[in-house]
């Protein structure tokens, strides 16, 4: 059923005066006075409206009119989330090493090698864990990293210093403070502007990078 509600100045001018000292928009005031008039639903409506509005209750009653195999899909999905949710929870206030995480080569109090990656250019990852990994990088000035890619989506964050970055063909100047993010499979080289420490993040790790890290660490 459709109300209509013709209101002339006055009219509008009082709704908003009552919204004002209710303390709510004229839309809340205006959807008050509609459930005032409206007539109520009819009986077999209301049956189906009972509990919509009870904790946990509004999903079942949206389920009610959906395909079984959405349903089903749903459940699923809600499945996942929830299992994936436990996880993260037991997970809490266990050490990264227990986790998956790799905070170091060889224990949690040892940090992992310095790897050179040019002339000029050394790199350490700091942690690694199943979704990503993060490492420092230290660079002269005037060094340049040829163009590389990989799959891995990057996040680079300068502590300090200046990076020339070409990204795609692109340049962009990157200074203290300033982080870029950088695609996978995104073609990307640097030159160094100004000698720089750089925290590079990726999602997922670098599992090359780590290989270099073990066999740097035997």
């Amino acid at each position: 059923m459709t109300v209509t509600l013709e209101l002339g100045p006055e009219e509008v001018t009082a709704l908003q005066r009552r919204a004002e000292a209710e303390g709510v928009d004229i839309q809340t005031v205006l959807h008050r006075l509609i459930a005032q008039i409206a007539p109520p639903p009819a009986p077999e409506i209301r049956e189906k409206q009972k509990g919509v509005a009870a904790p946990g209750q509004a999903w079942r009653q949206e389920d009610e009119m959906d395909d079984p195999e959405e349903l089903a899909e749903r459940d699923r999905e809600r499945e996942e989330v929830e299992a994936n949710l436990n996880r993260w929870r037991a997970e809490q206030g266990r050490p990264l090493a227990d986790r998956g995480g790799r905070p170091g080569m060889n224990g949690a109090n040892e940090e992992n090698p310095w790897v050179e990656m040019v002339e000029g250019v050394r790199r350490r990852t700091t942690v690694s864990g199943r979704a990503m990994s993060q490492m420092v990088v230290t660079l002269e000035a005037g060094r340049h990293l040829p163009e590389h890619r990989h799959p891995q989506e990057q996040i680079v964050h300068v502590v300090r210093g200046r990076l020339r970055l070409s990204v795609g063909g692109v340049g962009r100047e990157v200074g203290a403070g300033e982080s870029l993010y950088l695609a996978g499979d995104v073609p990307h080289s640097v030159d160094v502007l100004a000698e720089a420490l750089v925290v590079d993040t990726f999602s997922p790790p670098r599992e090359d990078l780590l290989a270099q890290d073990r066999a740097a660490g035997e």
